[in-house]
């Protein structure tokens, strides 16, 4: 794929993370149309007859075929000839594994997909092995009695590598687990890695002479005193229209340390599900940015703002205050770095005066995206056997080959994911990874002793930082690249280094329903949302006072959020 600096790093600080994927196929359900060989029976018997190292990484002892369907990227380029069916991995997999994939149809990841999708479902017309875009979507056809149960399966094919990674996080084979029986396996886990951290401009910091922030309101009112201090050309913080949710510019930060979790569902006191975003803490939260937004401290068009626009903002150095995830280092503070050498400090979330107990950070919860295997599909093993081999490939340190597998060099002038070109794109990786390769990068630059890189992450992460130091005792210039991983990686108040210190404080705080859905929340919760955003809006903006929240709350309760609370604690419970 091609890529220019910023895309390359930004898919550096991702390419290690718990992905989703995608996977599927299209077969009619009777063994009569599948072009598998062997059965169930002799499947068995051949487990049976296996070491564990042989059924996890063996190969079928004849081409075995597997169909599939492809949720599309339409910004992956392939190599000259290669495409979705045909690349390094359809060609390894049957040159090492004997499995043979066979892709049936594409369509562009998203609607498209799931439309092409649902028609095969409706249909009876199912690939063997179903990538399913939601919780909803996996549920209803394992009532249906549509896909097997993959129990046993897991347990004989998964290899220890991906069972360590997934079983880390326990609630993760609990969400494919239907009454005591394996259905399916969630496509991701919690990621820990999307929250929030404080962002400030050191140059304006210094210029105030304002001490370092110790609550969220002195980083409000440092923010303020930015913007006092050049009304006609700065705005106190980074604020656009993805009021909840983008990690970047939302009030995600602020809200946690005034203990609101908007749009995540947590336990109450007495054991039941409540949703955050109705929460009287919240009311509170809004408050807050009504009295930024009258004052002038946020862009007074923040409804109307994307991404960019905030991006071209901080660029235009109109902003020295952002709340926001890791990712921001490389895109679009680097591009900053290598315009103005701007340098940001970085803080956890601190809590708020006024907060009753520790700070806690929401995480990003799991889309609910499930792999399953068709009922009928002759092999159902492949599934682990193919997930076994794509993680081997990519992850584990013994047997990565991460040229071949996941992208070219660096110095390539093409660039290309190859990753992503992987029909089933599952990948269960190491889930401290990333957090594991700051203290590992930190110790080795400071003691000036590669023996404490572990693995091929930290030897990446630790090559791209040291050119940063290597930089600055050479008198050369920084770039934004560089700046990007030496805030990313190295000492305890760099980003991972910050994800570091919430997880030892024990500073996390997951949804309780990470991804499921009930029946309402599949009909109602697409319109609940655009509720929610519409009053946040005109609060914010002064258009409704504050204490409309109340009625905003009745109002959601009344579209079937009375409903939905009912349905998730029954679920809850049940779990």
């Amino acid at each position: 794929m091609k890529t220019n600096a910023k895309r390359s790093f930004g898919l550096l600080l991702v390419a290690m993370m718990l992905l989703g994927g995608c996977a599927g196929g299209n077969n009619n359900s009777s063994s009569e149309t599948s072009a598998d060989t062997g059965n169930t029976s002799s499947s068995a018997s051949q487990t049976a007859e296996q070491t564990p190292e042989e059924r996890q990484t063996g190969a079928y002892d004849e081409p075995v075929t597997v169909r599939v369907a492809i949720p599309t990227n339409a910004a992956l380029t392939f190599p000259d000839g290669d495409s979705y069916s045909e690349n390094v991995w359809t060609r390894s997999l049957l040159e090492d594994r004997n499995i043979d994939v066979e892709v049936v149809w594409e369509a562009e990841s998203g609607e498209q997909y799931d439309t092409k999708l649902n028609l095969a479902i409706s249909s009876n017309d199912l690939p063997d092995i179903l990538n399913l875009s939601s919780y909803s979507q996996f549920k209803k056809l394992n009532d249906a009695g549509k896909i097997q149960e993959l129990t046993q399966y897991y347990e004989d094919y998964a290899s220890d590598y991906i069972k360590t990674n997934i079983s880390w996080d326990p609630q993760v084979l609990d969400w494919g687990t239907i009454d005591g029986k394996l259905m399916g396996i969630p496509q991701e886990g919690v990621n820990y890695q999307q929250v929030r951290m404080i962002w400030i401009r050191e140059d304006w910091l210094e210029e105030t002479g304002l001490p370092e922030p110790e609550t969220i309101e002195d980083v409000i009112n440092i923010a303020k005193a930015f913007r006092d201090a050049d009304p006609e050309n700065r705005l106190g913080l980074a604020f656009g229209k993805t009021v909840l949710g983008d990690g970047f510019c939302d009030m995600t930060g602020i809200a946690n340390a005034m203990g609101a979790y908007p749009r995540v569902w947590l336990e109450d006191d007495d054991g039941s599900l409540i949703y955050g975003t109705i929460q009287p803490e919240f009311k509170e939260v809004l408050a807050v940015y009504a009295d930024l937004y009258a004052n002038g401290y946020i862009d007074q068009a923040f409804a109307s703002l994307d991404g960019n626009a905030v991006a071209e903002q901080l660029t235009s150095n109109k902003i020295g205050v952002i709340i926001g995830n890791s990712w921001i280092a490389g895109w679009p503070l680097s591009t900053l770095y290598d315009t103005d050498q701007v340098n940001w400090l970085l803080y956890p979330v601190l809590p708020s005066e006024n907060l009753d107990g520790p700070v806690k950070v929401q995480t990003l919860d799991p889309s609910g995206k499930m792999v399953a295997v068709r009922e009928g599909y002759e092999h159902p093993e492949l599934l682990f056997k193919w997930l076994n081999y794509s993680t081997a490939m990519t992850a584990e340190p013994e047997t990565a080959q991460p040229r071949k597998f996941h992208s070219t060099a660096t110095d390539a002038e093409e660039q290309f994911d190859f990753q992503m070109e992987n029909p089933l794109y599952v990948y269960w990786n190491d889930p401290m990874l990333n957090f594991n390769s700051q203290p590992h990068v930190t110790a080795a630059i400071d003691n000036d002793d590669t023996s404490y890189l572990t693995t091929p992450h930290d030897e990446s992460q630790y090559a791209s930082t040291k050119r940063y130091f290597d930089k600055i005792e050479a008198g050369e210039p920084i770039t934004g690249a560089d700046w990007s991983a030496w805030r990313s990686w190295y000492g305890d108040d760099s980003a991972f280094g910050i994800m570091n210190g919430y997880f030892a404080n024990d500073n996390y705080l997951v949804s309780k329903l990470a991804g499921y859905q009930t029946d309402t929340m599949v009909r109602q919760w697409g319109n609940l949302q655009t509720l929610e955003e519409q009053y946040i809006v005109e609060i914010i903006s002064g258009i409704r006072p504050v204490d409309d929240f109340d009625e905003f709350v009745e109002t959601w309760m009344a579209m079937g959020g009375e409903q939905i609370i009912q349905e998730v604690n029954e679920w809850y419970s049940s779990k």
